[in-house]
C-alpha cells in the first residue's frame, strides 16, 4: 500500500465516523424535538410519538417543562438543609442552606440546582407512596446531605427539609376568591406547601 492509500483510507475512515456522529447527534435533536412537541397542549400524535421514547428521556434526564412552563407550571421544590458543626473547642453551631438558591450564577447553575430539588422531591414521594415496610431507602437525599457535609469543617450532621412552592390548592383558593396576585404575592410563604422531613444524615 502506497502512502497515498494509506492517506485516502485514513480520510475515509475519518469521514466515516464524522458521519456516523453526526447522524447520532441528528437522531438526539429529533427525539428532543419530539419531546417539546408532546408537551401539552399536543396532538395525540405528538403523544403518542413521545411514548415511543420514554426510557430515552429518563436515561438522559430529559423530562424537562418546554414551552415556558405553559399553560401552568408545577410547583417548584424547594430544599432546606440545616447543618450541625461543631468546631475545635467543641462550641456547636448551626448553618442554613438553600437549594435552589436565587443567587446562583450562572443561571444554568440554577436550572441544575433545581433539577436536584425536583430529585429529591420524587425521592421523597416515592418512599410516601411505597408500602410501609418495603419503603426504599432515601439514597440521593443521603448522599446530597454527605456532600454539602464535605464542604464544611466540622459538620456533624446535615437535616433535610423540602417545601414546594406554589401549593396549588392555596393558589386556586386565591384566584376563586378574585384577588389580583403579583409574583411579591406569590412569593410569601401562605403560598408554601407544609416543610416535610426528607431525615437527618451524618456527615461522614
Amino acid at each position: 500500500m502506497t502512502p497515498n492509500q494509506s492517506t485516502d483510507n485514513q480520510l475515509k475512515l475519518n469521514q466515516t465516523k464524522h458521519s456516523i456522529v453526526a447522524g447520532l447527534v441528528g437522531i438526539h435533536i429529533a427525539i428532543v424535538l419530539i419531546g417539546a412537541l408532546a408537551a401539552q397542549p399536543s396532538s395525540i400524535l405528538e403523544q403518542s410519538l413521545a411514548n415511543k421514547f420514554l426510557g430515552y428521556f429518563q436515561i438522559f434526564d430529559l423530562g424537562q417543562g418546554y414551552r415556558f412552563y405553559a399553560p401552568r407550571p408545577a410547583p417548584t421544590a424547594i430544599i432546606t438543609a440545616k447543618l450541625k458543626i461543631r468546631d475545635a473547642d467543641g462550641r456547636v453551631s448551626y448553618k442554613t442552606e438553600r437549594i435552589p438558591d436565587r443567587k446562583t450564577w450562572p443561571r444554568l447553575r440554577l436550572q441544575r440546582e433545581l433539577a436536584l430539588a425536583n430529585s429529591l422531591w420524587s425521592e421523597y414521594e416515592r418512599q410516601l407512596n411505597a408500602p410501609e415496610n418495603h419503603r426504599p431507602s432515601p439514597v440521593l437525599a443521603r448522599t446530597f446531605a454527605r456532600h454539602i457535609g464535605k464542604s464544611v469543617p466540622g459538620c456533624e450532621s446535615v437535616e433535610l427539609f423540602v417545601h414546594r412552592h406554589p401549593d396549588p390548592s392555596v393558589l386556586d383558593n386565591a384566584l376563586r376568591q378574585g384577588q389580583l396576585l403579583t409574583l411579591k404575592d406569590l412569593d410569601t410563604e401562605q403560598f408554601n406547601t407544609p416543610i416535610e422531613s426528607l431525615g437527618s444524615f451524618k456527615c461522614d
